[in-house]
């Protein structure tokens, strides 16, 4: 995984990446915090560097990218992190992203990670978004169909049949 990929909130990520990015991240993240801590010899309290804390929210950011990523691999929004911050549901939140399967093949989020996309499947999937909102809408989807209602294939490409 790279590094603008750790960064990038949307696709999927499975199970045991999910996990292996989140000790990585935590760990990588809490090195430097701790290595820049001082802990004041009088009052006992601990603090953190300036450069503990950028660690700190660097990290909390991927950490929040890497969960949104894993909530799509299970078909849900990346809001349902949220869910997190209540106490006993978070949990159970936890350890649903942990250890539920992923949608298997390509759901509103994509395909799963390491699905190879071919031009054509890409195609496909773009037709099949297509045809599934001329059906919500009671018809065809506007600027992709022509007037004798046969798709055009230059309106997925150029945005617009016009």
């Amino acid at each position: 995984m790279t590094m603008q990929q750790i960064f990038m909130g949307h696709g999927r990520v499975g199970r045991l990446q999910y996990f292996l990015t989140s000790i990585a991240i935590a760990i990588v993240s809490w090195i430097p915090a701790v290595a820049t801590s001082s802990t004041d010899p009088l009052t006992g309290q601990a603090s953190f560097h300036p450069i503990g804390w950028l660690a700190l929210l660097i990290g909390s950011v991927a950490h929040i990218s890497n969960s949104a990523r894993r909530c799509h691999d299970i078909n849900k929004s990346g809001f349902y992190q949220l869910l997190m911050g209540i106490p006993l549901v978070g949990l159970v939140f936890a350890i649903q992203l942990l250890f539920e399967k992923g949608t298997p093949g390509t759901n509103s989020y994509g395909p799963p990670t390491g699905a190879v996309v071919t031009n054509e499947k890409a195609m496909a999937m773009r037709m099949e978004r297509i045809q599934e909102t001329a059906d919500q809408t009671n018809g065809p989807a506007g600027e992709y169909y022509n007037e004798d209602g046969s798709f055009n294939m230059d309106g997925i490409f150029q945005g617009s049949n016009k």
